[in-house]
């Protein structure tokens, strides 16, 4: 039987080391601790690495892909026979073709696009440049006109002046449901360990 642990803050060094180069946001330490209450995050050690499970009471068992096992086929026997139904999500291209080469069959793959990450170039969303970011020009104009306004850096020092911002939003959203996961208590999480 698979010792179930929770998610705490020891946990990231080693997370960290194991998700070296994965760039899909979904992986972030950062998310995954902040929302570990409210998803139902948990995670297992096997096979020399760790998966993070999501357990929610009202819906079947998912996994994420195994980070660092060594035989990633027993891994996914061992995670099935312990969580009959366990859906693995989401997975990048390479962690597919990684599953296809090390246990064909294994697995059936399903594109969900509302899931897919965004990215944004980094050069471009400073230079704002040509027709695609006309509207996103247009928004910073109509900001810097309309308000009194100051950049201050977030940090430990200051980090709570964003609990009545958060509580206006909540306040003006009411009813807000997110598909993914309780955001006020994500952004509690965050906001009362920004330190760390």
């Amino acid at each position: 039987m698979l010792a179930i642990k929770e998610i705490t803050l020891d946990l990231r060094p080693r997370y960290r080391e194991l998700t070296q180069g994965n760039e899909v946001s979904y992986y972030s330490f950062t998310n995954l601790f902040m929302s570990r209450e409210c998803t139902y995050y948990r995670y297992v050690e096997l096979e020399g690495g760790i998966c993070i499970l999501c357990l929610p009471p009202h819906k079947g068992p998912m996994c994420m892909f195994p980070l660092g096992v060594d035989n990633l086929g027993k891994a996914f026997e061992v995670l099935r026979a312990e969580f009959p139904g366990l859906e693995c999500i989401p997975m990048t291209r390479a962690m597919t073709e990684r599953v296809e080469k090390e246990c064909p069959g294994l697995m059936e793959f399903s594109e969900v696009r509302d899931s897919f990450d965004y990215v944004y170039e980094t050069e471009k969303m400073i230079r704002l440049q040509g027709k695609p970011y006309h509207s996103k020009r247009n928004f910073i104009s109509r900001f810097v006109s309309r308000y009194d306004y100051e950049y201050v850096p977030l940090d430990q020092s200051n980090v709570e002046i964003c609990l009545p911002m958060m509580e206006q939003w909540f306040a003006e959203h009411p009813g807000y449901i997110s598909p993914m996961f309780n955001e006020r208590q994500a952004m509690m999480e965050l906001i009362h360990n920004f330190d760390r």
